[in-house]
């Protein structure tokens, strides 16, 4: 029941993406201004690029490797439905309209509407995954280039700057709120709900691709000691440099969390047996590097792995 709702979401912001696609698609053919009909084209074309993305998503659902990345996933839905609902009265009397105006204030709302929790947590959620088209590493500069674009070719008004330094605010602070969901707070890696909803994904992906899959689960040796007798201060900064010598040992497809108190754990979704050995005790000597001081840093690495052919 939640997979199906995940991909009703999927499939409304691929609707709202193609919207967009069409709006900027009609500026450009209608804009005289050389200079205005080549920046319209090229958002329609990064919309074009987003709409890659959900398609690509929809091909993972037949395979079972989308995340639950949504606490309700039905009340995201619901939210989406009632705003996708509106831009569609919008964009249909925009055809029945001549004034520019109108057609702006479409192209504001649909950036306004596109910065809700739920496509950033889903552009959060596949980064590991081996997507071609994800727009979450570059969404940021899209949102920018539509504000400059905007106010050079579109009609500046106080109201209008307001809206984007708004519409930035938005990005910045949605994306602090994914990262709340996702992440560990004192460390900066995965938290271990959303480690163990991606992990699921990438062993049904090994599971296709007949790889080696491997995991470390890491242990910091005594840590309750370090506590007791430097602080929980202390014990924070530890857990904190142990976290960074653990994501410095990670590829880009691989995955780091903190799965809880003092323990971290690696997901290896495609790695030879020989291999995980050798990363595993450059890892070991790496957090034992850390030890300034009185504090002595040490840690215990389990290591598995399995074939899913």
């Amino acid at each position: 029941m939640a997979k199906d709702k995940i991909i009703e979401i999927i499939e409304l912001c691929q609707r709202l993406d193609m919207l967009a696609f069409y709006t900027y698609e009609k500026f450009s053919n209608a804009a005289e201004d050389a200079g205005a009909k080549n920046f319209w084209r090229s958002m329609a074309a990064e919309e074009r690029f987003h709409v890659k993305f959900w398609l690509e998503l929809l091909e993972l659902s037949k395979n079972r490797l989308l995340p639950h990345v949504f606490d309700a996933p039905s009340d995201v839905f619901a939210d989406l439905k009632k705003s996708t609902a509106k831009i569609k009265r919008l964009f249909k009397n925009l055809e029945n309209s001549k004034r520019k105006g109108d057609a702006y204030m479409l192209a504001w709302r649909l950036e306004f509407v596109m910065l809700h929790p739920a496509f950033i947590m889903l552009f959060n959620a596949m980064k590991t995954m081996p997507l071609k088209s994800n727009p979450g590493p570059t969404y940021k500069m899209h949102i920018n280039k539509f504000i400059a674009g905007f106010n050079k070719y579109g009609r500046v008004t106080p109201e209008l700057e307001l809206l984007g330094e708004t519409l930035q605010f938005l990005w910045d602070e949605n994306n602090t709120l994914a990262d709340l969901a996702t992440k560990d707070g004192l460390t900066g890696l995965l938290n271990r709900r959303s480690f163990t909803g991606i992990a699921r994904q990438l062993l049904y992906l090994g599971e296709r691709n007949k790889s080696n899959a491997g995991i470390f689960m890491i242990d910091i040796d005594n840590f309750k000691q370090v506590n007791d007798t430097h602080g929980h201060a202390a014990g924070d900064e530890v857990l904190k440099k142990v976290a960074r010598v653990v994501q410095g040992s990670c590829r880009k497809s691989d995955l780091a969390a903190r799965f809880g108190g003092e323990e971290f754990v690696v997901f290896f979704p495609d790695v030879q047996p020989a291999a995980l050995l050798k990363i595993g005790e450059k890892l070991r000597a790496a957090v034992e590097s850390t030890s300034s001081g009185e504090i002595s840093v040490t840690a215990s690495i389990g290591a598995a792995q399995e074939n899913l052919s």
